[in-house]
């Protein structure tokens, strides 16, 4: 596009529901060579999860459980779940919902999320992840 600056979202993440933990995190690290962060129980759903380390992208990797630790995870079969992206600004993320919500997507805001429908995703694409925008705190959060 030339000479125009657009500040635009950048993709940080992607989430994978996977049937088995142990096995992927075997592969993308001790074979691919990828560094496992962080892994643990998810925060909200029964569920264990998994954070890979692939350079400037993270792989977050969730093994839905039935330990009754959480909420039930609504959709376990294997997948790309989720595309998580960071945007430039608070200020952008207002805009960024008001261009989604002008275009006829729903949208789902709280706290530090904004998501864009599953449902209207998963009418136009078949199957898909959800598409996650993360809100910076301050607008100096975001490099």
């Amino acid at each position: 596009m030339g000479d125009v600056d657009i500040e635009q979202p950048k993709l940080v993440a992607l989430e994978f529901v996977v049937k088995d933990l142990n096995t992927i995190i075997a592969l993308l690290c001790d074979v691919i060579g990828f560094e496992l962060v962080q892994k643990g129980r998810h925060s909200i759903y029964d569920a264990d999860i998994a954070i890979v380390s692939a350079g400037e992208l993270a792989l977050s990797l969730l093994q839905p459980t039935t330990t009754d630790d959480g909420l039930f995870f609504p959709s376990p079969d294997p997948r790309l779940s989720q595309l998580t992206f960071s945007v430039p600004s608070v200020s952008y993320v207002d805009e960024l919902v008001e261009r989604i919500s002008e275009a006829g997507v729903p949208v789902h805001e709280n706290e530090s999320v904004v998501f864009i429908d599953q449902q209207m995703v998963e009418e136009v694409l078949g199957r898909s992840p959800t598409f996650v925008f993360v809100k910076p705190q301050t607008d100096n959060d975001v490099k």
